[in-house]
């Protein structure tokens, strides 16, 4: 997904691909998730997402074991009652491993 220009410029092209950041990972108690996109190659603008997104947590075997509204990432979703193991973040359609310590 690079596009070279003939002025030698490289730009990555992510605005068709909003993705989700979510830190620290491995995490324990709490995990920030935030949903960016690139428009410029240095700058990144967080998205307001729609109400009714969710960011789902799964284990490997496919169960959902947590759900939070997107509005709460920015004091930290709990997952401190999570076995310690990696699950599977989705937002929208993106997911991520998490793996909790």
């Amino acid at each position: 997904n690079f596009w070279v220009c003939s002025t030698g410029v490289t730009i990555k092209e992510f605005a068709s691909n909003p993705e989700f950041y979510m830190y620290p990972n491995p995490a324990s108690d709490y995990v920030f998730v935030v949903h960016v996109e690139t428009i410029h190659v240095e700058t990144i603008h967080e998205l307001s997402l729609q109400q009714n997104t969710n960011v789902k947590i799964y284990n490997l075997t496919g169960k959902l074991v947590k759900s939070f509204p997107f509005s709460e990432t920015e004091k930290g979703l709990n997952i401190s009652d999570l076995p310690r193991g990696i699950y599977l973040v989705k937002v929208g359609k993106q997911t991520k491993k998490l793996v909790v310590e």
